[in-house]
Order: C-alpha cells, then sequence, then structure tokens
C-alpha cells in the first residue's frame, strides 16, 4: 500500500500517538495522583475514586463535547465531583488537577523525527498543522511541552472546532484556516476510525501510523477502511510527499 500525493499543500496530524506517545497509561497516572495526596484522603480507598474519577470525567467529556463547559472548567470539574461526591475535601480539587495534569505532560514523549519531518515539509512549502479531539487547553499544553507549536501553523483541538473526528467539519476547517482544498490536504494519524474515515469523508488523503503493526493484519484482510498509505515511522512521508512544481501552483490558484 504505497501511494504518491501530487498537488498537496498541506499536511495534518493528529497529535496523540502519532507525534506523541504516552508511556503510561492515563488510569495509572490518576492513581499516583491518588497516591500523592493520599494523606489528605485517609478514609478513602484508592479502587473507589479511581473509578468515581473517570466516571465523572466522561460525564464532563461529553460536556465539553456539547458546548456546555470549556474544556478546563470540565477537567477541573472532574476532580471537585470527584471530591464532592466521596466526602473529600473539594479545596484538593486544584492541587490535584495540576499533579495529574504534570504527569501527563511528563509521560509523553516525541515520536521518533517528528520535529525533523515537520521542518522537512515546511521546507517542501508545505503547510503543516496538528489536529486532534481532545480538550484544547490540554492538548495546546503537549504541544507546547514538546516544542512542537513551533513547527506547525495552529494546534486545533476537537473542542476548538466545535465538532470531533471523524466528523468532516474538523477536517474541513483545518483545511479552511490554511487556504487549501481538502483534496490537496493529507492526514496523518493513527485511529482507522477517527482519522481515516474522517479524512477520508472529508475529502483527504489518509495515511494511517502504525508503529506497532497492529493493524496490517486486518488492513490486508479488508477488514477496516483502507488509507492511502500505511507507514511504520513519519520519515517514510517524505518520500511521497514533493514539492509542487510553479506550474501547477499557479494552476491551482487559476482553478481556485
Amino acid at each position: 500500500m504505497r501511494s504518491c500525493f501530487n498537488d498537496i499543500d498541506a499536511v495534518f496530524f493528529d497529535l496523540d500517538d502519532t507525534l506523541i506517545l504516552h508511556q503510561r497509561e492515563l488510569d495509572a497516572l490518576a492513581g499516583d495522583t491518588f497516591d500523592a495526596f493520599a494523606s489528605h484522603l485517609s478514609h478513602l480507598e484508592r479502587a473507589p475514586f479511581l473509578d468515581t474519577f473517570f466516571a465523572k470525567s466522561r460525564d464532563l467529556w461529553y460536556m465539553m463535547e456539547d458546548g456546555v463547559l470549556p474544556g478546563d472548567v470540565a477537567e477541573m470539574y472532574a476532580f471537585i465531583n470527584t471530591l464532592r461526591s466521596l466526602d473529600a475535601p473539594e479545596s484538593l480539587a486544584r492541587s490535584m488537577h495540576s499533579h495529574f495534569e504534570q504527569l501527563v505532560l511528563e509521560n509523553t514523549v516525541v515520536m521518533d523525527c517528528a520535529v525533523d519531518v515537520m521542518k522537512a515539509l515546511g521546507a517542501l512549502g508545505k503547510a503543516v498543522a496538528i489536529v486532534t479531539n481532545g480538550y484544547g487547553g490540554k492538548q495546546r499544553r503537549k504541544a507546547r511541552y514538546h516544542g512542537l507549536d513551533q513547527h506547525v501553523a495552529f494546534v486545533m483541538s476537537s473542542e476548538d472546532a466545535g465538532c470531533y473526528k471523524p466528523l468532516p467539519g474538523i477536517f474541513e476547517k483545518a483545511a479552511q484556516r490554511v487556504g487549501a482544498r481538502p483534496e490537496c490536504c493529507v492526514f496523518v494519524g493513527d485511529m482507522i476510525s477517527t482519522d481515516i474515515r474522517g479524512a477520508h469523508a472529508a475529502g483527504m488523503k489518509a495515511v494511517l501510523i502504525d508503529v506497532k503493526n497492529r493493524r496490517g493484519d486486518r488492513l490486508a484482510a479488508g477488514a477496516v477502511e483502507s488509507p492511502d498509505m500505511m507507514i511504520r515511522a513519519l520519515p517514510e512521508l517524505l518520500s511521497v510527499i514533493h514539492p509542487a512544481k510553479d506550474a501547477d501552483k499557479e494552476k491551482r490558484a487559476q482553478d481556485a
């Protein structure tokens, strides 16, 4: 499965498990957060706290998704509502939230060669941006923490866009923001259900990054929607995306 993408003006990247990798699961980080404040939560046990926290987090995620609450408020209230429902001091919420957020950042690493690839695409004259599901503030903090925001035109979250992958709207808004037609854009992500399906629905090319080769057999069997290209590492993109010829640029400008 290999394509040559001609007339590409923009390359959009998913964030989690595409440009950055999470070294530990969120439930482990939430458990570490409970442990860090355990002396103030002496009447609570770890497991009930985590069960309550993730239930509240899920409810508040949907409130953010529906536009009822800003993401940063929803994230904070996951802790407030957890502590409140367990008769624990709500005054701990801000500190626990800050601790958890710092753990999330510290337990992410940048994918090999991610910055080099983004720089190379920029040098080829392509617009580069990050388009990701998630809380806007959290996703921008991740990008800023690793310096990825310095190499992209923007970081657009589903909260920012008011719609989420795989809905085509978030992809279309990203294309509009860089002034590119969807058919002249490539989206790179790790999820078939959101990244590949959504990019295709918006009329974009779609590249699946599958670092651990978890989806190759399913793709070969035709069990899921196929990307236009599948890669194991980000530098593989550079072999199929080339600088646009001046004549091609002029033609696209005339057609626009």
